[in-house]
């Protein structure tokens, strides 16, 4: 298991396997093939993370480019290539939020439709963090990995969103489009007067 600390990556491999469980739960109980779908990929993104960190295969990628570099004899210029790399991946994320704000449900959409949302926005921030450790420029790394560790922050808490929005759905499919199961219309029920 690669990575800085291989507790670290062992708790972050469970988170995302949790994330996948709870993925995989509101597919279950969607009602819509868009909706299982959409669970269906979350799930999948998220097993894959957990492989990813598992086998250590980022850290890898990482350090092969970092020895791409030194055998190409322009590690000491790396700053050339990663500042427009951070630069794409900041802008390509922005754009995404933006897409995604202007796509955002209707006000008077349902709240399944809103758990989906927010279930988006986790996995896409998700995907931020990941390119932005990707490209590992000096400045993002005093930024992710410095004393306030916005890396885990941000791990931990686009996962938190995307697994709150799951369950979230679930109940809300289990409970109608209202997210309220209607009430027991049966005679027995009835409170004495």
């Amino acid at each position: 298991m690669g990575g800085a600390h291989p507790y670290l990556s062992l708790v972050a491999c469970l988170i995302y396997v949790a994330v996948a469980g709870t993925c995989s739960l509101a597919a279950i109980a969607s009602q819509t093939s868009t909706s299982r779908r959409f669970w269906v990929m979350g799930a999948v993104f998220f097993l894959a993370l957990a492989t990813l960190r598992f086998t250590g295969i980022e850290a890898y990628v990482t350090n092969g480019l970092r020895g791409w570099l030194y055998e190409a004899g322009t590690y000491q210029d790396r700053r050339d290539i990663q500042r427009p790399l951070a630069a794409g991946a900041v802008v390509a994320l922005s754009g995404a939020l933006f897409f995604f704000y202007w796509k955002r449900p209707k006000p008077r959409a349902g709240p399944r439709e809103w758990s989906k949302f927010w279930g988006m926005l986790g996995i896409v921030a998700m995907g931020g963090v990941i390119a932005m450790r990707l490209i590992s420029f000096h400045e993002l790394d005093r930024l992710l990995y410095g004393p306030i560790k916005m890396n885990w922050i941000l791990d931990i808490g686009s996962s938190a969103l995307v697994m709150w929005a799951a369950l979230r759905f679930r109940k809300l499919a289990d409970g109608g489009p209202s997210g309220r199961r209607p009430p027991m219309v049966n005679s027995s029920n009835r409170r004495p007067r």
